[in-house]
C-alpha cells in the first residue's frame, strides 16, 4: 500500500512538472526511512537525467522488501505510509463490488499480524513404554495427545523381517 502511494505521489510530481530538486528530495526521503536500511542511496551523486529516469521507474510503485523477523519497525512502516499520503492505521475504505456502496468500517489491507510457529523440541518430545492399544489393529494409539506410540506400517514390518526379528 505504501509503495503504491509513494509511486502515485512521484507520478503526480512528474505530471505537474515539479522542480527536479523537489523530486530528488522526495525520493531521497523515501529511501532513507529507518535505521535498518541495508542499501543507502545518495541521490546527490545522480545526474538530473538519472533522477528523472528513476522517478519514471518508480511512478508505478516503489519496490520495498523487509525480512520477516528482523525487518522494518512499526514506526518505519508508518513513515512510509505518510510519505505515500495514506492513513497510518493501514486501513482504507473499501466498496462493495456489486452495489458500489462503502463498507461501514475501514478495513485492514495486507498482512495484519504474523503467527509464531511452535516447533520447539520440548513440545514435541514424547516417549512411551506401555499404554493403550487399538481394539481393531492391536497397535498403539497414534499421537502424543492419546499417549500413543509409534505405529508399524507394511514397510516397517518388512524391515523387521529382513533383520530376522520374529
Amino acid at each position: 500500500m505504501a509503495a503504491k502511494g509513494i509511486g502515485d505521489k512521484i507520478n503526480t510530481m512528474l505530471k505537474q512538472h515539479q522542480d527536479i530538486i523537489k523530486i530528488r528530495e522526495f525520493i531521497q526521503k523515501a529511501y532513507n526511512v529507518g535505521d535498518n536500511v541495508r542499501q543507502k542511496v545518495d541521490l546527490n551523486l545522480f545526474s538530473d537525467e538519472e533522477v528523472l529516469r528513476l522517478a519514471t521507474n518508480l511512478k508505478n510503485g516503489m519496490p520495498i522488501a523487509t525480512p520477516v523477523f528482523d525487518g522494518a519497525t512499526e514506526k518505519e512502516i508508518k513513515e512510509l505510509l505518510q510519505l505515500g499520503e495514506l492513513p497510518t492505521s493501514g486501513q482504507i475504505t473499501l466498496f462493495d463490488g456489486r452495489t458500489g456502496e462503502k463498507f461501514e468500517r475501514q478495513v485492514t489491507v495486507g498482512y495484519m499480524y504474523m503467527l509464531k510457529l511452535n516447533h520447539l523440541v520440548d513440545d514435541k518430545m514424547h516417549a512411551r513404554s506401555t499404554g493403550s492399544y487399538s481394539l481393531v489393529t492391536q497397535q498403539p494409539l497414534g499421537g502424543k495427545a492419546q499417549f500413543g506410540g509409534q505405529r508399524f506400517g507394511e514397510m516397517e514390518v518388512w524391515a523387521l523381517e529382513a533383520y530376522g526379528a520374529a
